[in-house]
């Protein structure tokens, strides 16, 4: 049995760094562990888009916990950064990967190589209606790995707007 990265990646699973790869090789539920920042933007509709999404307010050093709960191929993260809780749910559609925040879909080109991997939205759907591209929101997300533990780094700004939440940290698998 695949793990959603690897059907997604196909080839490009062999070029990620161990730790990528570990994390996202699971077949079924687990959890991972760390420490991470969040910051988020300052002005008052980044806020309020923030507050639609979930996002968790700006914290420095914090615990962070992702649980990866895998079920009939799709994979729901919970991502704790201390008290605050947000999730999406990502499942493959054809070569792209589909992350789902209730009424937002995101189609993802996965990019890899042998210093990580980069999401590269093509595609934004709001109540199922495609965004134009003049509205999409401006997505940098990668995964790394550090000294052997799997780095995490996501930005996600508006136009007009500017940044909505910048969050980065790294994880372990709980023993």
């Amino acid at each position: 049995m695949m793990s959603l990265y690897q059907i997604v990646l196909g080839e490009g699973w062999a070029r990620l760094p161990a730790a990528v790869r570990d994390l996202h090789s699971h077949t079924q539920s687990v959890r991972y562990s760390g420490r991470g920042a969040v910051e988020r933007g300052a002005g008052r509709l980044s806020k309020i888009v923030g507050a639609l999404m979930r996002f968790p307010a700006a914290a420095g050093d914090t615990p962070v916990t992702v649980d990866f709960n895998i079920h009939d191929g799709a994979e729901t993260w919970t991502r704790h950064f201390g008290a605050h809780h947000f999730q999406s749910t990502l499942s493959a559609q054809g070569k792209y990967l589909r992350e789902s925040f209730g009424w937002i879909n995101i189609l993802f080109v996965l990019d890899t190589d042998s210093t990580g991997l980069r999401m590269r939205p093509v595609r934004w759907t709001a109540l199922g209606i495609p965004l134009p591209k003049m509205l999409w929101p401006i997505i940098v997300a990668h995964e790394t790995e550090v000294d052997g533990r799997f780095h995490f780094f996501v930005e996600a700004s508006m136009p007009m707007i500017g940044l909505v939440v910048r969050y980065r940290g790294y994880l372990q698998r709980n023993s």
